[in-house]
């Protein structure tokens, strides 16, 4: 909102703060230029437990106000949970099969999850494998190829129209394998380059 005695104002300063007053305040960025009407915050900007508001106050070519205008923080935490999978690809080092999560309650900031295989420490050595939809919370996917060794975990990261989570839900990757055994066949045909039995 445009203040008052706008032609007195040269900037604004942007922190965030304790409570509304700016105390215990952390400057955001160098000043922002008068005529400016927002600020970009990147994902990940590292906030302080205390930190509850943010603050801004304006500048004439004389001083800092006092007082500013306040805005209550709010640090969403909205992540996709009870992530299972189940590999329905019998063959031995490949998987596929489904993999289903629980969606939040405040799914509107989610855009999308993206699924991938992941290694034992998140975030390392990880192949996304598709995405859903913050409507859907299933997924079938098939990796044909051998799964590499390194994989041990399905991990879900729920994105938002700014970023992608950096913290996921997991799964264990277990691969299923069937292999028959014990395999015996009788030939009970009796004519040449023929067979059948059972």
């Amino acid at each position: 909102e445009r203040p008052e005695e706008a032609h007195l104002v040269t900037s604004y300063f942007v922190y965030l703060a304790s409570d509304a007053a700016g105390a215990s305040r952390s400057q955001l960025t160098t000043e922002v230029l008068y005529g400016t009407k927002e600020l970009f915050l990147p994902a990940d900007s590292a906030r302080l437990p205390e930190h509850s508001h943010t603050v801004v106050f304006t500048r004439s070519a004389l001083f800092e106000q006092t007082t500013p205008t306040a805005l209550s923080l709010v640090d969403n935490d909205v992540n996709a949970f009870n992530v299972s999978f189940v590999d329905v690809d019998l063959d031995e080092l490949e998987v596929g099969g489904i993999v289903k999560w629980t969606e939040p309650a405040d799914v509107y900031l989610i855009t999308r999850h993206n699924v991938y295989l992941a290694g034992a420490v998140v975030g390392s050595n990880r192949s996304q494998v598709g995405f859903a939809l913050p409507s859907s919370s299933v997924l079938s996917f098939f990796v044909d190829a051998e799964v590499q060794s390194g994989f041990s975990q399905i991990a879900v990261f729920s994105r938002s129209s700014l970023a992608e989570r950096t913290t996921p839900s997991l799964a264990e990757l277990s691969d299923a394998a069937a292999r028959p055994s014990a395999v015996v066949f009788a030939d009970l045909d009796l004519d040449a380059n023929q067979i059948g039995g059972k």
